[in-house]
């Protein structure tokens, strides 16, 4: 019976670390203190507001994403993580999802109120 009882524990510690979590322990990903400076300037920059997409008074779907105050109008909206994310049309950039990462950056800043600096 007391085999059966460690054999038990045994089973509940190792389900409780599966990859998943140890994969969040050992996430690399800096999601505080995320500005538009810091971080989402240049995310979006190489990303978004690049020739062609989302820049200048031309920019596709009407969208100039140059400039800070641009870039907080969409994250108010939930345009910006509904297209990053693909839950709000088609995922963004074209030429492919996002890592991870800069997925948890974009929602970090939206959640934190898209600080400037």
């Amino acid at each position: 019976m007391r085999k059966l009882y460690l054999l038990g524990s045994l089973a509940l510690i190792f389900a409780a670390c599966s990859s998943e979590n140890v994969e969040d322990l050992s996430d690399d990903c800096k999601t505080r203190e995320i500005t538009y400076q810091s971080e989402m300037e240049s995310l979006i920059s190489s990303n978004c507001a690049t020739a062609g997409c989302h820049v200048g008074p031309n920019g596709i779907g009407g969208l100039d994403l140059s400039t800070y105050n641009d870039v907080k109008q969409i994250a108010a909206t939930g345009q910006l993580l509904g297209r990053v994310t693909g839950s709000n049309g088609n995922i963004m950039p074209p030429s492919g999802q996002l890592g991870q990462c800069d997925i948890k950056k974009i929602t970090a800043w939206v959640q934190d109120g898209a600080p400037n600096n």
